[in-house]
């Protein structure tokens, strides 16, 4: 670019590059003349230069004052901050539903097995693990029917709405459910707030 700024051919290019850098008032360049601009090159090109040298210098000054578009003074250094909000909001739990709950469930395929079970539990014939054990056919009948923690969202609707509804007390046996997996009884066993997201054991 240097080497052919005093080349009279040259002298638009020269010109609409000195313009974007503000060099040059529309004004003047609407009447420079390719006689004149020669002597504008000159001029221009040392105060290119110069910008050319200290902005370089000062884009690693980290507290350089500069404007937003709003107008508002900010340094650079905030500036490159805000370049890695987005990191910091993506590990944040703000926009996630931190109420989470311990359950267990038995799952029978028909209305009528889980009302029977249902008696059993609430005459004291059976703990809820046992039952779970000998009647439900999800495999977490191998943990007494425990499901561990888990989120909204995490296990289907229906089961999901009962889990989270805090007016059901904890420990209360609810159901026969019905699902698409078939019927279950329910039993909250822990409601509580956490900020880790955790997959579940689903059900089913």
């Amino acid at each position: 670019f240097f080497s052919s700024a005093f080349k009279k051919e040259d002298y638009n290019i020269v010109k609409l590059r000195l313009l974007l850098q503000g060099q040059l008032s529309s004004t003047v360049t609407a009447v420079m003349a390719p006689s004149t601009c020669i002597s504008w090159l000159a001029v221009n090109r040392c105060m290119l230069v110069t910008m050319m040298i200290f902005g370089l210098g000062t884009a690693f000054q980290p507290s350089l004052i500069v404007s937003d578009r709003r107008g508002a003074s900010m340094t650079s250094s905030t500036k490159v901050n805000g370049m890695f909000d987005f990191i910091t909001d993506a590990f944040s739990n703000t926009e996630y539903d931190n109420r989470r709950v311990e359950a267990s469930h038995i799952l029978v395929p028909s209305e009528e097995k889980a009302s029977e079970i249902k008696v059993l539990l609430l005459a004291g014939e059976q703990t809820f693990a046992e039952a779970a054990q000998a009647f439900s056919s999800c495999p977490s009948s191998q943990k007494g029917g425990s499901l561990g923690g888990f989120e909204p969202g995490k296990m289907v609707k229906e089961f999901d709405t009962v889990c989270f509804d805090e007016s059901i007390p904890v420990g209360e046996v609810v159901g026969p459910l019905k699902t698409q997996f078939g019927y279950h009884l329910i039993r909250v066993d822990k409601r509580f707030e956490n900020q880790n997201r955790s997959e579940g054991t689903g059900i089913g």
